[in-house]
């Protein structure tokens, strides 16, 4: 690890906002930097997809003291203007609002809502859902869709998602868990004229 990360132990830390009680599943508000509002990836494999290979911006890492010394690698991948900070197990318990046993989270900002014309120009084939309101499902069609090639080798999307207008957030945290991070890899858009968009 290249740097120490910050220290955190006052649970209403205000720079630790976006990670506070996540079991409740807000709705995206804009804030600073991140006029769509933010996403949270957990545990390593996820927060390392972000890292290397997704193409949204990450905003910050929070990691249990427990896990810097195993966890040292990953944070070696984290931009320099990025903050890390660190936090007891207890306190990142209180933060979070549950045990949070996998020890890192990273935030994220979420993308604007993609145009779907522009995902189909280059698609080889797409996956559409219709009133998915389970995010265990939505993480699973995202590993469906990874699977029958989520992305062109020069990034532009091969197999995108398209959502109904009543479908769960796709960028919910455990819609990003439950797909293995591949949420933060394949594109998706929703079509707001359902389903009449899907006939043009």
């Amino acid at each position: 690890m290249n740097r120490s990360p910050t220290p955190i132990d006052d649970v209403d830390d205000p720079r630790l906002q976006e990670y506070r009680q996540l079991r409740e599943n807000r709705l995206p508000r804009p804030i600073e930097g991140a006029p769509h509002g933010v996403f949270i990836a957990e545990g390593e494999k996820v927060v390392r997809l972000l890292l290397e290979s997704s193409p949204y911006r990450t905003r910050s890492v929070l990691i249990s003291e427990r896990r810097l010394d195993a966890e040292a690698d990953l944070l070696s991948l984290v931009p320099s203007d990025t903050p890390i900070y660190s936090a007891s197990q207890p306190v990142m318990d209180a933060i979070v609002g549950f045990p949070i046993h996998r020890g890192v989270l990273a935030s994220g900002v979420r993308p604007k809502p993609q145009n779907p014309d522009d995902l189909l120009r280059s698609a080889r084939a797409c996956v559409i859902a219709e009133a998915m309101a389970n995010h265990d499902n939505m993480g699973g069609l995202f590993r469906i869709a990874a699977a029958l090639g989520g992305a062109h080798v020069d990034g532009s999307p091969a197999c995108p998602i398209l959502l109904d207008p009543t479908s769960c957030d796709p960028f919910y945290r455990k819609s990003i868990r439950v797909s293995m991070g591949h949420a933060l890899r394949v594109p998706c858009a929703r079509l707001s004229n359902w389903p009449a968009d899907l006939n043009s």
